[in-house]
This record gives C-alpha cells, structure tokens and sequence, in this order.
C-alpha cells in the first residue's frame, strides 16, 4: 500500500536553536519545549508564544509537566529548573555537569535524572536532593520507572542500573557497550540498548530473557505499545517492531540514522523522525501511512495532543505542528470532536484498506488545507464542508465495525501483525 504524501501543517514556530527536546503539554493545551538557543518556550496550541525562560546553556532534554502545572526542565549548562505554569522560576538545582537525560518522575515525589559526569540524582519538589549514586561513565538518556517502582538507567559504562526509591542499587547488567536507552514494559521487563546494537530484553532480576542483534547503534529510547509490541529506531535508518518475546513483526526503512525515540498514537500506528528530515507515521503493519518534510533531522519524539494535533521538534530550530485531519478539525468544533475521531477511524480502517481509498485520503490531504482556509473566510463554505463530512459518517461507519471484525477472524499472523516486508538482518538468541 502506498503512503499518504504528507499530513498537513497547522502552524510552526521558529527559535535560534535546533529542538531535539520532545515537547510537552499543559492541561491548558500550551507546548512546552526546549532549544539549543538555552530557552524554554510556551506557545499556545495556535502557535502564540506565551512566554520564555533563558537558561544557561543548551536545553536537549524534554521538560516534564506535573498536573499543578509545576514544569521541570534540565539544561546542558548543569542545572535542573523547576518552573511554574506561567514561567517564573520556583527553583534550580545544580547538578555540576551537562544534563542532556530527560527528568523521570518517580510516584514517591522524586524527580529523577542523570548528568555527564557519572552522577545519577533524586530530588524531591522542593529541589532538595535525596540521594545520588555514582557510575563510572556519563548518563545521558532518560531513567524509567518499573510499576514496581524501581528506577532504572543505563550508563555509558555500559551498565545497566536498578535503583530503589531510596536510593539503594538492587543490581546492575553488564550490556557490553555504553547503554544510550531504557524503557520497561507492562509485564515487568526491562528493555535496554546501546552502541553494541543489541537490543536486551530483561526481567526484574536483571538477568537476560532475550537478546535482538541489530548490528548498528542505538540511540532511540523504545516505545511499548498497548499489546506488548516494542518499537525502537537504529542508526541504520531503520525503524523496528518487536513482539514481547523478541520476535521481529517488521522494519520499516528511512533513508538515514534514526535517533528519535517513537511516538505510538491511537490505533498503535507510530511516529517516528529520522536525520533525512522527515516524521513518518508508520501503520501497525509496518507500512508507512504518511510522511512530513521537514528538510532538517528530526530528532525529537512526537507528542499527540488529546485533540490529535502532533507536535515535534527539528533540527532546523522549528516546532511543528501537523495534523492528520485537518479540514474536520476545521470545521468541527471542540464538543464536536467525537465527529472528528469517526472521521480518523474510517481513514485508518476504510480508506486505507485499499489502494483506491488511499488515493482518495491522497485527494483529502492534497485539498483539504486549501478548503479549510477558504472555509474559515467563508462560513457558507463551512457550513456546506461539515454537513457534508457529518453526513458521510454513518454511510462509512458501518465498515469500520465490519473491517475490525473480518480482519480480527482472518489474521493469519500472531497478534494480527503483518509479515516482514524487508529480509531481516537482525536476529534473536
């Protein structure tokens, strides 16, 4: 099947630094995101900007947002900030080195993050430290947090480290190269990477289940999906799906190094940026879905807002934001958005279902920003556009339900995962 040409752009906003941070965002829908121009920003969902904040180096980590809007943030000149919802600084702790690792939130109040020379810190939310722990090699990918609420992280000493919430080291895995990415899974599996390409898949022991030889680097922190599946990127341009045993579902290749960490949105359909500019969106089958080009490397993680508007960085010193729909998000407004979620699950499962509803999703993409500006001039244009997408919902909806169905009895594959379009070159042991 072949890809959309392009999702459609809402708005970008420019800074004077490449944006590697994911973004994040307020329970107000405002962005909150870094540069390497050292500032904070807030922009509106419009693209506004609401305020900056100017650390003293470097910002490449992603800020995180707790739900009293309190944002912390961590920059390469060696602080973590604490910021509130309208800027302002609350506190900063200083941790001595470059912090490139994203802050992880621990449920025990602990804000979670290592630095780039060697130290891995727990501060709670007053900015006061609670412990630290010493490692033999710099720390510069994010920690994750096991539902049993232990910490772990991987080290460029090539280990891998489990951490009580008080601070006590449980146990550490030899991975055998500096481990850049962590992740854990539903079941309790520990999930890590690094420049060796092999992709270790443990359990809350730290002892090895599986192994995943990709024979390249890798720097993208992976994705669990809702059934298990683990999507990771490597520096050979590819981007992989795993099933929880190791097995590979698929691959899907860009045309350069992936660093971006990918983005699972509804559907489990996957974003991910690779360093030849583009954002793929990527089907549960591995096929690609829709690109957007950038014409700069798109090393920051995409985030989905509620309404479906996807935000991400890019090396280009842009925050994009695109949209999948966007004539329906147009016209429909938000109490209508259940109209605008019908329209988004008939595209995944009617129109992309075949090469001929395909070329009309082309059409819709190709035209519909051009009818949204036209609509947004003309309200008799508008009115016309959203009862015509409102009365084309329950003609097509009825496929959706049957298409769900057919697929689910007729899925030769475990999981309904489709086969390997692309000869593997890993393998498992």
């Amino acid at each position: 099947m072949t890809g959309l040409r392009s999702a459609a752009l809402a708005w970008k906003f420019s800074t004077g630094g490449a944006v590697v941070s994911c973004p994040a965002i307020g329970s107000d829908g405002r962005i909150i995101f870094g540069s390497a121009d050292g500032n904070l920003y807030a922009v509106s969902s419009e693209g506004r900007l609401l305020w900056k904040y100017s650390t003293q180096g470097a910002i490449v980590s992603s800020p995180r947002v707790i739900p009293d809007g309190t944002i912390f943030c961590a920059c390469e000149h060696g602080n973590l900030y604490a910021l509130s919802a309208d800027g302002r600084l609350l506190w900063t702790f200083a941790a001595g080195a470059a912090v490139k690792a994203t802050p992880a939130l621990h449920g025990a109040g602990l804000i979670c993050f290592g630095s780039s020379d060697s130290h891995f810190f727990a501060v709670d939310a007053a900015g006061v430290l609670k412990w630290k722990i010493t490692t033999e090699g710099a720390i510069e990918s994010a920690a994750s947090i096991g539902r049993n609420g232990v910490i772990y992280f991987g080290s460029e000493d090539g280990h891998v480290y489990a951490v009580a919430p008080d601070g006590a080291v449980q146990w550490r895995f030899a991975a055998g190269s500096p481990v850049h990415a962590t992740a854990t899974g539903k079941d309790g599996s520990i999930y890590c990477a690094g420049d060796d390409g092999v992709f270790h898949a443990l359990n809350a022991q730290g002892e090895v289940k599986w192994k995943f030889v990709t024979g390249w680097p890798i720097h993208s922190t992976p994705a669990v999906g809702r059934d298990g599946t683990i999507y990771f990127g490597s520096t050979s341009g590819l981007v992989y799906a795993l099933s929880p045993m190791g097995q590979q579902w698929w691959r899907f290749r860009t045309s350069d190094h992936v660093y971006a960490s990918p983005a699972i949105a509804p559907g489990d359909s996957v974003l991910c940026g690779s360093n030849d500019g583009n954002l793929y969106a990527v089907t549960v089958n591995g096929e690609l879905k829709w690109s957007f080009r950038t014409g700069a490397p798109v090393r920051s993680k995409a985030r989905l807002a509620r309404d479906g508007r996807i935000y991400f960085g890019c090396d280009n010193g842009t925050l994009y934001a695109v949209d999948e729909l966007c004539l329906a998000r147009s016209v429909f407004a938000d109490s209508e958005r259940k109209h605008t979620e019908d329209l988004r699950q008939i595209r995944d499962k009617v129109l992309l279902a075949s090469e001929a509803g395909t070329r009309v999703a082309q059409l819709y993409y190709r035209y519909g920003p051009h009818l949204a500006r036209l609509g947004m001039r003309h309200k008799a244009l508008r009115v016309a556009l959203k009862l015509g997408l409102r009365a084309m919902i329950p003609l097509l909806k009825p496929y959706v339900r049957t298409l769900a169905v057919a697929s689910n009895r007729l899925s030769p594959l475990p999981c309904g995962r489709g086969s390997d379009r692309i000869t593997s070159r890993g393998s498992i042991s």
